[in-house]
């Protein structure tokens, strides 16, 4: 960042070098997306893949955000199927619960709640610290509702973020 930083902004910047960085981002992108759908798929003390619909505890896999927690997993759902989500938040100031294809990008987002984080959901207590959510296909017409974006097959990635990084060891066992 330092290097980059002294390097002065280009009044225009040819579509030659603009396609340079963004091969370079891709390439560096799709070197990663085998780690990150691990996370997603695979039990990280076994190694063993993991059964859809079985999010995990949250965890640190995110090692340049100090004070995230993230629980991962991956949904197959017929369509008139739901994945029911208790989650509490603890000591988490946000989360968020997106819904990914198998390769990490949202869909119809612009349509449908693809996401949904804590100021957006109605929580189950007095004190917003725990939330039903239901994931599916289709509208199941109750709060909380995360649409799949009509796929019946993605990635979950849980976040929470604005933790105590004192409380974080003890955090992770409560929230799911």
């Amino acid at each position: 960042t330092t290097l980059v930083s002294l390097v002065p902004p280009l009044p225009f910047v040819p579509p030659v070098l603009r396609g340079a960085v963004t091969a370079v981002i891709m390439a560096l992108g799709v070197q990663r997306e085998a780690t990150y759908m691990a996370v997603a798929t695979t039990d990280p003390t076994t190694g063993e893949r993991i059964e859809p619909n079985v999010l995990k505890n949250p965890a640190r896999n995110a090692e340049f955000l100090a004070t995230q927690l993230q629980s991962a997993g991956y949904f197959q759902l017929a369509d008139d199927q739901a994945l029911v989500i208790t989650i509490d938040r603890a000591s988490a100031g946000y989360f968020v619960v997106p819904v990914t294809d198998d390769w990490t990008i949202t869909k119809d987002y612009w349509n449908e709640q693809t996401s949904l984080n804590n100021a957006q959901a109605v929580a189950d207590d007095a004190g917003n610290t725990t939330y039903t959510l239901v994931v599916s296909p289709s509208d199941p017409g109750v709060a909380n509702w995360v649409s799949t974006g009509g796929l019946n097959q993605g990635t979950l990635s849980i976040r929470f973020q604005d933790i105590d990084p004192e409380s974080l060891r003890t955090v992770s066992d409560a929230m799911l």
